[in-house]
């Protein structure tokens, strides 16, 4: 059967959607995968430190019921955190 060419990103009729939380930190995967194979340690430690940075950041700028960083802020670095191949923040 013809299938036309399509963007793999892009999902088939009947695929569930990601959550925009999953498809963020699928592409935090995929640029590691990348770095893994074309960056030096350095570089590669150098990309977890500002995207951890960067989240930390952006988490920290606005306060919510008395909190710098809200609980699901946590828990998303947490993640991003694993996701960079790192063990704490």
């Amino acid at each position: 059967m013809y299938e036309p060419h399509r963007n793999p990103a892009s999902p088939r009729l009947g695929d569930q959607p990601k959550s925009p939380t999953e498809n963020g930190l699928g592409h935090l995967r995929d640029a590691m995968a990348l770095l893994e194979s074309k960056a030096t340690a350095e570089e590669r430690d150098d990309y977890r430190h500002f995207v951890l940075t960067l989240v930390s950041k952006v988490a920290a700028a606005h306060t919510e019921h008395g909190q710098t960083v809200s609980p699901a802020e946590a828990e998303a670095i947490q993640r991003i955190t694993a996701v960079l191949g790192m063990t704490g923040s």
